[in-house]
């Protein structure tokens, strides 16, 4: 049991180090930073609910 640990143990201690850096560079990101500011979203769709036993929670309708 100790000889098939150590066989799995040992290559992925070698193979650790390779897998560092995956992906671009951080200075050639195709990704920027989001930019602070105010922006307006607009959004709708189906909103599904019964309203619970107290008639106060949401209930089926659309939401915008």
């Amino acid at each position: 049991m100790t000889r098939r640990l150590l066989a799995l143990a040992v290559p992925l201690a070698l193979a650790t180090p390779l897998a560092a850096q995956v992906g671009n560079l951080p200075d050639a990101s195709p990704f920027g930073d989001i930019r602070a500011g105010t922006t307006l979203e607009l959004w709708a769709g189906q909103l599904f609910g019964s309203g619970g036993p107290i008639p106060v929670a949401p209930r089926d309708g659309q939401a915008v």
